[in-house]
């Protein structure tokens, strides 16, 4: 609409490069707002990125600590239900298991 307007309104005896360069200068706001408009959206997207990525995160840490606590809860009450029982309880912790790289 700009380069339309600039080519319409030229004074006569304008040439290519006179209409070329009105139309930059014109243009020149809007291609500054282009540009800062850029910044703020990728700025945006990487917030919103950040966001969700950390709460998978967070949603995975949590699991992962509830599925090792569930470990621990079931290796105790085996070792107290063999205690219960006078049977002897030779089933390693959960986490020496981690640890050998079993699980």
């Amino acid at each position: 609409m700009v380069s339309w307007h600039q080519v319409s309104s030229a004074p006569d005896g304008a040439g290519p490069i006179d209409i070329l360069i009105a139309i930059g200068s014109s243009m020149s706001g809007l291609i500054l707002l282009v540009a800062a408009d850029s910044i703020f959206i990728t700025d945006i997207i990487k917030m919103l990125f950040t966001l969700i990525s950390e709460k998978y995160l967070n949603r995975r840490e949590k699991r992962g600590r509830a599925e090792e606590r569930k470990r621990w809860v079931g290796w105790n009450e085996r070792r107290l239900d063999a205690e219960s029982k006078g049977e002897e309880f030779t089933e390693p912790p959960p986490s020496r298991l981690m640890d050998d790289g079993n699980e």
